[in-house]
């Protein structure tokens, strides 16, 4: 189940936070590992509290992993744990719950067909087809660098 369910440490709104590093730090209560996490870079990201907990949770924020471990081969990118891509909360869960890329993912939609995932629907457009269907409350729309967009609307 992709649904979030708030938890006593949620106390923050953290939907849309840019900077889930930050929002790591209050959602832990940890503010301390600010400085020490500016401090750090590439793979010993990972070494710290506040890395590993990023890396824990940047799903249930909407967040992946862009060039997860073992997928060199996909995204012709070595493993990096601090690059994360906003992808909204649907799209990462699905991405994180099958082990995807975010090229795997992309290559699963058909240009132009919509399809729906725990109450939300989702498409990839092509830049000049955006053409988006009537009675949704919230529409996130993304580019995936390959001249189309993601888009995801919510009733």
């Amino acid at each position: 189940e992709l649904d979030k369910k708030p938890t006593e440490k949620s106390k923050y709104s953290l939907r849309g936070c840019r900077s889930l590093l930050f929002a790591c730090m209050l959602y832990g209560g940890e503010r301390r590992l600010l400085s020490r996490v500016k401090k750090v870079d590439g793979k010993s990201f990972l070494r710290s509290r506040a890395g590993r907990m990023v890396n824990r949770i940047c799903a249930e924020y909407g967040y992946i992993i862009r060039y997860p471990s073992g997928k060199e081969e996909i995204t012709k990118i070595a493993y990096e744990p601090w690059h994360l891509r906003y992808v909204g909360e649907v799209h990462a869960g699905l991405m994180t719950k099958s082990g995807l890329t975010m090229e795997e993912y992309i290559d699963l939609f058909k240009p132009g067909v919509w399809y729906e995932s725990d109450g939300a629907l989702l498409a990839r457009l092509p830049e000049d087809g955006l053409l988006l269907p009537c009675g949704f409350t919230r529409c996130e729309i993304s580019p995936d660098n390959t001249g189309y967009y993601i888009v995801t609307l919510y009733k």
